[in-house]
């Protein structure tokens, strides 16, 4: 009996399918593994620097808007008491003009808000307090001339005044919903889908930018440009690095 030769190419063929399959298997597994280190360690830093924006966030929303605010209110309040006493001395002074007033019987403060009863035996001049202490005798006339001007030129500050309080508000509630939106973010590592790791990297390096990825990924990427960067002059493309620093608001 002759015996059928031994097929190496069958065998050989069929070892280097399973080898190949198992290889292949194997090339498949090492594919399917979890994040690369890189994307690990992206993700990481950018979880940090979340927590790390937020802090900063909140201290300077506290430490300088809040007190921008507040100083430029009080700011505002003593300008419209200011108004409103020249106001009154405008009303008086055209009362005594349309009645042709040639003497006056008034109250008198003599401090602590303690009255005695004047009288004004020539109301043709009266001294007008025009700053700093300093009060000036003027006509009726002058003095309503005076006056129509400290009022513009109040009305004016009180309005610059309104603008800063308004701006500030809105930079405190902008930088509040940023807070909001980069608490509840979950897992940054998704911004691997949005923008490449060379611009993540780049990003990473400055916690102000976080905040800036996290208004564009909500859509509100203009605005915070607008109320933010452009408020301050500085470039809307490429903000510089601790810009929250240079929010410093000036009088």
């Amino acid at each position: 009996m002759v015996k059928a030769p031994h097929n190496h190419h069958d065998h050989d063929h069929h070892h280097g399918h399973q080898h190949g399959h198992q290889h292949g298997h194997h090339q498949h597994s090492n594919s399917s593994s979890g994040p690369s280190p890189i994307q690990q360690l992206t993700s990481a830093q950018l979880q940090r620097e979340r927590v790390e924006s937020i802090e900063h966030y909140k201290h300077f929303i506290t430490d300088t808007l809040l007190v921008d605010l507040e100083t430029f209110e009080e700011k505002k309040e003593e300008l419209a008491i200011e108004l409103e006493g020249y106001l009154e001395l405008k009303s008086n002074i055209e009362l005594m003009i349309e009645n042709d007033m040639k003497e006056l019987k008034t109250m008198m403060n003599i401090g602590s808000e303690c009255y005695v009863k004047a009288k004004v035996y020539d109301t043709s001049k009266i001294f007008v307090n025009i700053g700093m202490g300093v009060s000036v005798q003027y006509t009726l006339g002058e003095a309503i001339e005076f006056i129509n001007k400290k009022e513009d030129y109040l009305n004016q500050h009180i309005e610059k005044y309104t603008k800063k309080v308004h701006s500030i508000r809105g930079k405190i509630s902008l930088i509040e919903k940023g807070i909001n939106d980069l608490a509840s973010l979950k897992d940054l590592v998704c911004y691997n889908q949005l923008i490449s790791k060379d611009c993540i990297e780049l990003i990473s390096s400055s916690i102000a930018r976080i905040f800036l990825i996290t208004c564009w990924t909500l859509s509100i990427m203009n605005q915070a440009r607008f109320i933010i960067l452009s408020d301050f002059g500085m470039d809307q493309d490429v903000p510089t690095p601790n810009w929250f620093e240079k929010m410093k608001i000036n009088d």
